[in-house]
């Protein structure tokens, strides 16, 4: 459904279950420390499926080309930045792809009310993308390098947005799961409304 309907729909830079030809473009996840995995608050949440925080495994050709959705999206900082400026647009691919009802009920907060002014998602090793709706920008930052959100927060910051999520603490965004790509550690869209 996702490659078949979805990434083109929304001329997606992105895969699960990398094609043969693209896997050249993937990059090998590292660890900025050696004990990250045990360490990382949300492991215990992590062991499905199998070895998601193992990077012998997740280097694997046969992790790149199997399909978790929630664990291995292949992309690149710019396809997810520009995503996410998207997200949002009335006229716009996403809106088209959900129907009104459905981009409505994607946009409206199911639990803790408006929060601050952000669409984001927090990725498993750093990495997080956003879309400010009282800047009108999305940026995507994902990295190779498993870390905490540190250099996300400081990039968000010096674009004066805010990651912090209600009932969260004051790390960084929610996890999530979106790889990095060689091609693309950063991004930056701008909503078609705001250029």
């Amino acid at each position: 459904m996702f490659n078949d309907v979805v990434r083109p729909a929304l001329d997606l830079d992105a895969w699960f279950g990398v094609p043969d030809g693209a896997l050249d473009r993937v990059a090998d996840l590292e660890y900025a420390h050696p004990d990250w995995p045990e360490q990382l608050p949300a492991a215990p949440w992590l062991r499905i499926p199998h070895g998601a925080l193992d990077t012998e495994r997740t280097n694997s050709r046969a992790w790149r080309q199997s399909v978790f959705g929630a664990a291995n999206l292949q992309t690149t900082a710019t396809s997810t930045a520009a995503f996410f400026s998207r997200l949002t647009d009335d006229d716009g691919p996403v809106r088209q792809l959900l129907g009104p009802r459905l981009h409505s009920e994607l946009l409206t907060s199911q639990v803790t009310g408006h929060d601050e002014g952000k669409i984001v998602k927090g990725g498993i090793g750093g990495s997080a993308a956003w879309w400010s709706l009282r800047h009108r920008h999305a940026c995507a930052y994902l990295t190779r390098r498993l870390d905490d959100h540190a250099r996300a927060v400081r990039i968000a910051t010096a674009l004066g947005d805010d990651l912090t999520v209600g009932g969260e603490d004051r790390t960084g965004p929610s996890s999530s799961a979106v790889r990095p790509s060689r091609h693309g550690v950063r991004g930056v869209g701008r909503s078609p409304r705001s250029r």
